[in-house]
C-alpha cells in the first residue's frame, strides 16, 4: 500500500511539471526595434479572458511562465499604439512552450 501510495504521488509530480509550460517572444515596433516595458498579455481565445501577463525587458522580451495546455493569443500593448494580437495558437501537453513574437504597426 506504502509503494502505490509513493508511486501515485511521483506520478502525479510528473504530470503536473509536465503540463505547466512557457510562452516567451519579443515585441516590436514598426521599425523592427524592440519595444521595453511593453505589456505582454497571454489572452484565453476561447472566451477572451486575460489568463496571465508579463512586462518586457530592455530588450523588449517577455517570458510567460506556468501555462496550462489551451488555445491562446498573446496581445502586446504600450502607450501611443493600438492593441496587437497574435494568431491564436495552441499549447499541448507535449509542448514544452511557444515562441510568439509580436510586431506594432505604425501609430
Amino acid at each position: 500500500m506504502k509503494f502505490k501510495f509513493t508511486f501515485f504521488l511521483i506520478l502525479m509530480s510528473f504530470v503536473h511539471i509536465y503540463s505547466q509550460m512557457t510562452i516567451k517572444g519579443v515585441v516590436k515596433d514598426e521599425n523592427k526595434l524592440p519595444v521595453s516595458f511593453a505589456t505582454a498579455a497571454l489572452i484565453s481565445a476561447v472566451d477572451s479572458t486575460l489568463v496571465k501577463g508579463s512586462l518586457t525587458d530592455d530588450n523588449g522580451a517577455y517570458i510567460i511562465e506556468n501555462v496550462a495546455p489551451g488555445i491562446y493569443k498573446v496581445m502586446a500593448s504600450y502607450l501611443g499604439y493600438d492593441n496587437v494580437f497574435s494568431d491564436a495558437f495552441e499549447l499541448k501537453p507535449e509542448n514544452r512552450g511557444a515562441t510568439i513574437d509580436i510586431n506594432f504597426l505604425q501609430k
